[in-house]
């Protein structure tokens, strides 16, 4: 049975803090899982890089659920996304945007783009086919460790779905993540 995780983050993420989640990545690749991402600049495309450069043809590494076609087209593309093991969704379905509606603080204030990215961020945790295959796990950082931001409104539904929650932003957590990749 597959594992899913959510491996997102603000765009801002540091330097190191992205460096951690690439080798993340690359351990839980190892270890079978399959990363769920948003291929936004900064954190998602930390994990995407260490995920795909670790894949296998046997089975499907990552899902990359886009806002639309183009998004982060020629990052994405540097990352060798043409892999049989990617799949890749470029809108999101109508139940994922009336569940992002239901846990944005501020919905009516949400342009379209605004609303799709929000609507993304729900199909990392629940995946393509709502709830099917929920992610089992969120790797995130923010900048404030608290549930802001586009990576927030993933927090949100994770956390209504119990769907366990690892902000990086945490020095424990931090520091657990450091000892996993480091095999202690």
């Amino acid at each position: 049975m597959t594992q899913f995780y959510a491996g997102i983050g603000s765009r801002q993420t540091p330097a190191e803090i992205q460096r951690l989640m690439h080798d993340l990545a690359v351990t839980l690749a190892a270890q079978g899982w399959t990363l769920r991402s948003g291929g936004a600049n900064g954190a998602d495309q930390a994990f995407l890089s260490g995920a795909i450069g670790h894949h296998t043809t046997r089975r499907r590494c990552v899902e990359t659920f886009l806002p639309w076609a183009d998004y982060e087209r020629d990052a994405l593309r540097r990352l060798s996304f043409g892999s049989r093991s990617h799949v890749r969704l470029e809108q999101a379905e109508p139940w994922a945007m009336k569940i992002a509606a239901q846990f944005h603080p501020n919905w009516e204030a949400c342009g379209q783009a605004a609303r799709k990215l929000h609507a993304r961020n729900t199909h990392q945790i629940l995946g393509a086919e709502r709830e099917s295959e929920m992610s089992k796990l969120v790797i995130c950082w923010t900048k404030d460790g608290q549930a802001t931001g586009g990576t927030g409104q993933a927090m949100r539904v994770a956390d209504a779905y119990g769907v366990e929650i690892r902000n990086l932003h945490d020095e424990t957590t931090r520091r657990r993540a450091e000892a996993f990749v480091a095999g202690r």
